[in-house]
């Protein structure tokens, strides 16, 4: 996305809320909603400290290689000596029922192929009868830098007349009308809801998925209650989850039955949503109760949430004209259902970076800002995590009337890399992690890329190729990283809005906008 949090807002702020203390240390991951292999939120920013706004993150390991299996588990990767930089991969993708495994390999082609397109870059993929996918992906070096590509997005449409049970803004209320249904059993979904009745997480097939997604594997804290909707009916959230609806899930049409979507040239609102031959018969077959018709989308966090309204009066069997409530949800949906739908998360079974080999260089520690030391002394994570000295390097700096702006990394005593933003009028910054380095530039934006904003400032990654940047009062580059920021700015101020790359030659050659 382009600076869009990709889910409802509601969810970054009530987990951010909510989120539970953890033996051995806060779960960072949690707090700035970084990409986990079950969760798909937005950035937030958090205070660690009165006097120092600092957090330390590690990003989770987004798809990790399992151990192959399958006819061609052993096999070469097909992309493996591809020159260029960039990574080769191996997926296994899992069937929708009735679907073969090779149709299933073809039909997440399909779904990666589109979702590169529209970032503008192109994949190379050789799909495989036993359901194994290879593909080559440009600039990234990891499966974990391509949590975007990878995100499952399911979606359906449903008549909201049909087989409701409840609706309503009270989320509690809606859910008791759906227990009193029948009793959890298996094949229910489960949600975990505060006292308040917001969702917190889910949906979930038991009791230890909801643990694991909180982070943990103990009792779930008593400010939390598990809540349920029986097999057979579904929980919907309305547009920005102002309202809630449980409902049997028998939609008109579903995931497996939407072949593309894309936006309406001349709406910044509209998509279009193309079926395919058996969801055009389905389609034309449904009977209609007169209620509203609603675009939902499944993703891995949060209940199924209406994306769009589907104008059946302008709609064809072949096309299905819907209106979305704001440009960016168009966008969103139009991004990553632009090929289909990918009902799960592809497991990487196998992967090579290719090309040139990265290399993290900077400055040997000097001159340690104060936060800086207290990491090294007290370590990361609540002390669970030490902090490798020898590892420690200046990134970027730039000094103004603030004093000095900069950037530090280090490994911790897992091999992860932390990163310290330093803000000089608060001692400290934020955030990020991972093996493969944080925030890196990736193959949606190869050249300039904004990876966190504040008052008065933004940071990034930029490509050897960019030796300079514009876009704020004092701006620097250096390693491989930007600092943009404007002089006397309040801690109230908005951040600068674009940044601009250059090359060697002084053309411009990348903007990027918001977080990304």
């Amino acid at each position: 996305m382009t600076g869009t949090d990709d889910r409802d807002p509601r969810i970054t702020a009530l987990l951010e809320r909510h989120t539970p203390e953890q033996p051995g240390g806060p779960d960072w991951t949690r707090v700035t909603g970084r990409r986990h292999p079950r969760r798909f939120i937005g950035p937030v920013m958090a205070a660690a400290g009165a006097a120092v706004a600092v957090i330390a993150v590690i990003v989770a390991i987004v798809a990790a290689p399992g151990g192959g299996g399958g006819d061609r588990g052993a096999a070469p990767l097909t992309y493996q000596h591809q020159a260029d930089g960039g990574v080769a991969l191996r997926l296994r993708v899992t069937p929708r029922t009735g679907e073969s495994a090779a149709d299933a390999a073809r039909s997440t082609a399909t779904v990666f192929d589109a979702r590169a397109k529209a970032d503008g870059y192109t994949l190379l993929t050789d799909p495989h009868a036993d359901g194994t996918l290879d593909r080559w992906v440009p600039v990234a070096r990891s499966a974990r830098e391509l949590t975007e590509l990878l995100q499952p997005a399911d979606a359906a449409v449903y008549d909201s007349g049909a087989g409701r049970v409840a609706e309503g803004p009270d989320l509690l209320k809606v859910l008791s009308a759906g227990e009193a249904l029948a009793p959890r059993r298996e094949g229910a979904t489960l949600y975990l809801v505060d006292r308040e009745g917001n969702p917190i997480q889910g949906p979930a097939p038991d009791i230890a998925s909801l643990r694991a997604m909180l982070g943990g594997t103990g009792r779930i804290p008593k400010e939390f209650t598990v809540r349920y909707v029986p097999a057979g009916y579904t929980l919907i959230a309305g547009v920005r989850w102002k309202r809630f609806s449980v409902q049997r899930n028998t939609p008109l049409v579903s995931g497996a039955d939407i072949a593309s979507v894309a936006r309406i040239r001349g709406s910044a609102t509209g998509i279009a949503l193309t079926l395919t031959p058996d969801g055009r018969d389905r389609w034309a077959a449904a009977r209609r109760t007169g209620a509203p018709v609603s675009l939902v989308l499944f993703q891995e966090v949060g209940p199924p949430t209406v994306y769009a309204t589907v104008d059946a009066a302008r709609s064809t069997a072949a096309r299905l004209v819907a209106t979305t409530p704001d440009a960016v949800s168009a966008e969103f949906v139009a991004r990553f259902v632009a090929g289909g739908t990918l009902p799960g998360r592809p497991e990487v079974l196998a992967e090579q970076p290719t090309g040139s080999v990265r290399s993290t260089t900077g400055d040997a520690a000097a001159g340690i800002p104060p936060m800086v030391e207290g990491y090294l002394r007290d370590g990361v994570f609540g002390g669970s995590r030490t902090l490798v000295r020898d590892s420690l390097r200046r990134m970027v700096a730039l000094t103004n009337g603030d004093g000095e702006w900069s950037i530090w990394l280090a490994r911790d005593s897992e091999g992860d890399v932390v990163e310290m933003v330093i803000d000089p009028r608060l001692g400290g910054g934020s955030q990020s992690g991972g093996g493969g380095g944080p925030c890196p530039v990736t193959p949606a934006h190869p050249l300039v890329r904004i990876c966190g904003a504040g008052p008065g400032h933004v940071y990034g990654r930029v490509a050897e190729r960019v030796v300079r940047i514009s876009g704020a009062d004092r701006t620097a580059v250096g390693n491989g990283w930007f600092l943009a920021v404007d002089d006397g700015a309040a801690m109230n101020a908005p951040p600068p809005k674009t940044i601009t790359g250059y090359d060697a030659s002084g053309a411009p050659v990348a903007t990027a906008s918001g977080v990304n």
